[in-house]
């Protein structure tokens, strides 16, 4: 009974491979990996059709594409101030890959959404880790301003984002 259920949820949460590349040995793509690739196709195509013939006086199209990402830079800088402008774009790109891919899993299409892999779920996560604990040592002073603090965490400088209920409110809503 017990190595059935297993066998069961490993046929639902693996993914098979579709294809291999044979690149110094078999290279497993994942589904996950492919969808992706879709997904990419999916933004370049928009990105080429809403961008082509921008003009000084801008059209429907132009005027949609600019509120969309002027509604994007204010909801970002409106919850972290000025000085995170800078991430405006990565987080952009994040929310409308994301926004992308749980359409395709939310409308079947006969799809899998690549969200539905762990593995992406952790390269996003590692990517936004990186960015933040880069971003912070940048902001320190480099090496030298790391240097010169004592090297402990200070939760005052947290600012209630290491609150438990704020990192389970994030975590639920990624």
């Amino acid at each position: 009974m017990g190595e059935e259920l297993q066998e069961q949820l490993q046929n639902k949460i693996l993914w098979e491979s579709p294809f291999d590349v044979p690149l110094l040995g078999p290279i497993h793509i994942s589904e996950s990996v492919v969808m992706t690739w879709f997904i990419m196709a999916i933004i370049m195509v928009l990105v080429l059709i809403l961008t082509r013939d921008l003009k000084i006086v801008p059209g429907k199209r132009q005027a949609f594409l600019e509120m969309a990402v002027t509604w994007l830079t204010d909801f970002f800088v409106g919850n972290m101030g000025k000085a995170g402008k800078r991430y405006v774009p990565y987080l952009s790109t994040v929310i409308i890959y994301l926004g992308i891919a749980n359409m395709i899993g939310m409308f079947g299409f006969g799809m899998k959404p690549p969200t539905k892999d762990i593995n992406v779920t952790v390269a996003l996560a590692v990517m936004s880790i990186v960015l933040i604990e880069v971003s912070t040592f940048r902001a320190q002073g480099g090496i030298k301003g790391f240097l010169k603090s004592d090297g402990a965490f200070d939760a005052a400088e947290c600012d209630g984002a290491c609150d438990p209920s704020a990192v389970a409110v994030y975590a639920t809503v990624w």
